[in-house]
């Protein structure tokens, strides 16, 4: 800041400024609260339609193990009925015919042996997937758990700080000179807070990164009465 104390008329309206700045970031911090909860909670809902499908797929194919299996043995019923009938056949013509189908059924039993091989070799990293999916889902769970917690007790924390700084800042209004603080207020209305800020030595308005006039520097230093920024608009300290 240029020079040493402040201008007078500057001491409170800096103390409301103060405030202001914290309400506008408390007031942003609640608004922001729904879309938090929100994505929180269909990362979850995410998380649970993840591990659903992990689960189903799991299933389906122990499920595919099991038909191959109860395939199988009725395969090998067929084939022990099949040698059986053989054997008590006299007839040459029938024994060759039960000869054909025992070929085709034992090789029916080694295809589905060799399905059901095959599909028990990728049951454990279906089953790993699932288990990874549960606990992405769980971590998930007890993060939305937690952060649902939280929110309630910001949105009644910081809700009740709001009501508290905006009687503070009744009573705040009311010591800043009126043309002043309408200033003030129309200033941060349009270009947002803050309103009141330090001017560098380099004589740059930090508001809108432009150079200030040498007089405006001066009146700045001197303090005699409240300068504002040529180009922003925003009062100069």
């Amino acid at each position: 800041m240029i020079g040493g104390m402040e201008h007078r008329d500057l001491t409170d309206l800096l103390i409301l400024q103060e405030r202001d700045m914290q309400i506008v970031k408390l007031q942003r911090s609640l608004k922001a609260i729904p879309e938090q909860r929100t994505q929180l909670m269909q990362r979850a809902k995410d998380r649970e339609k993840a591990l659903l499908a992990a689960r189903k797929a799991a299933q389906e194919h122990e499920l595919s193990i099991k038909q191959i299996e109860l395939e199988v043995k009725s395969k090998e019923a067929l084939l022990a009925k099949l040698k059986i009938q053989q054997m008590e056949t006299r007839k040459n013509d029938e024994y060759l015919a039960f000869a054909s189908q025992i070929d085709t059924t034992a090789s029916l039993i080694g295809d589905l042996e060799t399905q059901q091989l095959e599909l028990m070799e990728r049951q454990p990293a279906l089953q790993e997937a699932e288990q990874a999916a549960r606990q992405r889902f769980e971590a998930a769970r007890t993060s939305l758990k937690e952060q649902l917690a939280k929110f309630d007790a910001a949105s009644e924390r910081d809700g009740a700080l709001v009501k508290q700084l905006l009687e503070e800042r009744k009573a705040l209004r009311a010591k800043v000179e009126p043309e002043l603080l309408a200033t003030y207020e129309s200033i941060g209305k349009s270009r947002g807070l803050p309103v009141v800020i330090e001017l560098p030595d380099d004589g740059v308005c930090p508001g809108c990164n432009m150079q200030v006039t040498e007089d405006v520097r001066g009146k700045v230093l001197i303090k005699l009465e409240v300068e504002r920024c040529p180009n922003c608009g925003r009062i100069l300290r």
